[in-house]
């Protein structure tokens, strides 16, 4: 399910205590925003999170990540 080239678009963090074991924030990365967005939901299990998502507004290998969304879900 996760793919995280350097190359896709779109970077989505999930902010939820305890998601990836020893931290808690989990980041996944994809070239369709609206895939992402439901990759990060179905991380978040229905318990409450907040997910960031960043776009590179420069074509790989250059990176200009800017956050475009920035919002709480199952709160």
């Amino acid at each position: 399910m996760t793919n995280n080239s350097p190359k896709n678009k779109f970077r989505g963090t999930i902010y939820q205590k305890g998601i990836s074991g020893s931290g808690d924030c989990f980041s996944l990365t994809c070239n369709d925003l609206h895939t992402l967005k439901s990759w990060l939901e179905l991380e978040a299990k229905g318990k409450a999170a907040r997910i960031v998502i960043n776009e590179n507004k420069k074509e790989y290998p250059l990176f200009d990540w800017v956050e475009i969304e920035n919002y709480e879900i199952n709160k």
